[in-house]
């Protein structure tokens, strides 16, 4: 299918094979219109979408013809996970948005994959890692995500910049090995050692800082499981502060989702034409929202301010 539309830009040169972005205020209709166009043919399958520019030296210096082309609309077939042998397919499955047999939303995509980084359980997948495959049927794409391993292990440490707004942590954590599936599914648990709980009381104030349990298993927040997820349990923790740490890691997350930026996104248009060199391109980008600054803000209050109330 194809559409044309006839606009006014202005054209923005790139040498060699990587296109530069141009300054985005000459150009700021031309981008929004085509971001927009391209979302909305994502989200009902249309893959293939592609916009060019038309023009020539016999055009006045800022007129050009649009085509704006897409395929066939596809729909997802089948969704594989690859490498993740350490993790239960089912864990993934829940965490993905997209589903199959549905219409292949580009956006759903973008979105399964930040919820299963979220769940940490294997190295970050980017759009550009997954592999789409288009069966000969020519409306039906299978799905593979490439998963690598990454450390079971970690330690860390942690505490707040003004003494009394938290606890102090120095802590070792691992992850259970992969024994049952569902919400029984140990390789989703963690079990962390603070290591200045344990220590002797020769460590004085630090010691006294650190208010953090000496053991907690931990089953962290995971996207496709919220309410059976975001728990910890200790012998040194009340029925009372267990229940606090449930909801305060639901609050903020909840919090994180409504506030957090969307991922920037660009679109390289290739200006063809008679008479027009190789190499030319209107590179569009995403403008970012003038209040990004407040949402990171209230961000990075809301973490201070759940750490502060956290044992």
């Amino acid at each position: 299918m194809r559409t044309a539309l006839t606009l006014m830009f202005v054209i923005g040169v790139s040498s060699g094979a990587a296109a530069q972005p141009v300054e985005l205020q000459s150009v700021r209709p031309l981008c929004a219109g085509l971001l927009e166009a391209r979302s909305i043919a994502e989200s009902h399958g249309f893959l293939d979408f592609s916009a060019e520019i038309e023009t020539g030296d016999d055009l006045a210096p800022n007129d050009g013809t649009m085509h704006v082309r897409m395929g066939p609309q596809y729909v997802v077939g089948r969704i594989d996970f690859a490498g993740h042998v350490n993790v239960n397919d089912s864990t993934l499955r829940r965490a993905f948005t997209l589903r199959e047999r549905e219409l292949f939303d580009v956006g759903q995509l973008r979105r399964s994959l930040a919820r299963l980084n979220d769940i940490g359980l294997t190295a970050p997948v980017t759009l550009a890692d997954v592999v789409v495959t288009k069966r000969d049927d020519g409306v039906t794409a299978d799905v593979t995500i490439p998963l690598r391993k990454r450390s079971w292990r970690s330690w860390s440490l942690s505490g707040p910049i003004v003494p009394g707004l938290g606890s102090y942590q120095a802590s070792i954590s691992s992850r259970l090995p992969v024994w049952s599936r569902g919400v029984v599914g140990a390789s989703t648990y963690l079990v962390t050692l603070n290591v200045l709980a344990l220590a002797a009381p020769s460590l004085g104030v630090l010691r006294i800082l650190s208010k953090a349990p000496p053991v907690v298993l931990e089953r962290p927040y995971l996207p496709g499981q919220e309410w059976l997820s975001g728990f910890a349990v200790s012998p040194r923790l009340s029925p009372w502060t267990t229940v606090a740490h449930y909801g305060r890691t639901h609050v903020g997350r909840g919090l994180h989702t409504l506030l957090d930026d969307e991922s920037k996104q660009t679109l390289a248009v290739p200006v063809v034409g008679a008479g027009r060199p190789e190499g030319e391109f209107v590179v569009c980008e995403a403008e970012e929202s003038r209040w990004r600054w407040l949402r990171r803000g209230a961000v990075y209050a809301i973490d201070i301010a759940l750490g502060a109330a956290g044992p």
